[in-house]
């Protein structure tokens, strides 16, 4: 049986489909299978599956009813299990990854004996790969995976290599979108350190029609739910204390993001203000918290403070400007003394 299973979630993708299975098939790294789980896709992606399938024998197809992202992750993971592979990686159907992306994080997690490796992972809008890439890998602590710069984007399915067995009582919630924050935290705190590869493997591909990227809805909610999970589970962690700041400002910023992108587009078929009330309130609540760990101030995080007040934010710069007036009109009148 395959040493590594890749599974690859696929959904109203055809123009797209082609591209990153064809990556997959170019891998120098030759001990995989190929599992395309169809999410009911009502184009010809369905139809393309079994075709791939019958060039290689490597791929194997799974064909559902659509029941979303996690849905069909969940099945990939499943189908993983009913064989003997050992390391499961996830790639989205519209991204792909470099030849040498396999290759790269198995040599990873071999080389330092861990349960988890990642590479970087570069946001495109065309298609485009490396001609040379460095895979040599470092070894970082699952802490520093959440705290530290260069490895930052911990929420992400994708662009790792994880041992299957970190996946035996975890699965992906059915019906969330922003499913990988509600997952990835507990197989990254599951472990001690992982592999790390700085060169960008893996090719995120910006697509404007993209289920994240669409125009705000209730389920853009989903989110936070995650997020909240994630706060709990660190509270009182004196150990993942500086974890829990990082969660907390990320946070805090999709909460403003999300706030500022409602506000500031047309909502159909929601009531727009009791979805900002309720941003804005989980905003004052956050940024409490958030004061008490840092001693955070309004000017150094503007944005934050404007979502969470977006009334008396307004009040606070007039009142600055009218401070920084009467302050310039002081030192006149001394400079003129």
């Amino acid at each position: 049986m395959p040493v590594i299973s890749v599974i690859v979630p696929v959904y109203k993708v055809e123009e797209y489909l082609g591209r990153c299975v064809g990556s997959v098939l170019a891998q120098s790294f030759l001990d995989f299978e190929l599992v395309l789980v169809d999410d009911g896709s009502p184009d010809n992606c369905g139809k393309m599956c079994d075709e791939f399938a019958k060039l290689d024998s490597r791929i194997h197809v799974i064909h559902k009813a659509n029941g979303g992202l996690s849905d069909a992750r969940n099945v990939g993971i499943d189908y993983a299990f009913s064989n003997d592979s050992e390391w499961l990686t996830f790639i989205d159907s519209d991204d792909w990854v470099h030849p040498m992306y396999l290759e790269a994080l198995y040599r990873a997690v071999s080389d330092n004996d861990l349960l988890i490796s990642s590479c970087g992972l570069e946001r495109v809008s065309e298609y485009g790969i490396a001609d040379s890439v460095d895979i040599s890998s470092t070894v970082e602590t699952s802490s520093d995976v959440y705290t530290c710069f260069k490895t930052r984007g911990v929420s992400y399915a994708v662009a790792r290599l994880y041992r299957k067995a970190l996946f035996r009582n975890i699965r992906y919630p059915k019906g969330r979108l922003f499913e990988d924050v509600f997952t990835s935290y507990k197989i990254f705190l599951s472990v001690e350190n992982i592999a790390y590869i700085k060169e960008p493997l893996y090719y995120y591909y910006i697509n404007e029609s993209g289920i994240v990227r669409n125009r705000w809805t209730a389920k853009s909610m989903d989110e936070f739910d995650g997020y909240e999970e994630q706060l709990q589970y660190l509270s009182g962690r004196k150990d993942l204390a500086d974890v829990y700041r990082v969660i907390q400002f990320d946070y805090m910023t999709d909460l403003s993001r999300s706030y500022f992108k409602l506000r500031d587009n047309e909502a159909e078929g929601i009531d727009k203000k009791k979805y900002l009330d309720i941003l804005s309130a989980k905003m004052r609540s956050a940024l409490k918290k958030y004061k008490k760990n840092t001693g955070v101030t309004v000017k150094n995080n503007t944005p934050f403070f404007e979502a969470a007040y977006p009334v008396l934010i307004n009040f606070y710069w007039k009142w600055q400007r009218l401070l920084s007036v009467f302050k310039k009109g002081e030192n006149n009148a001394d400079s003129k003394s």
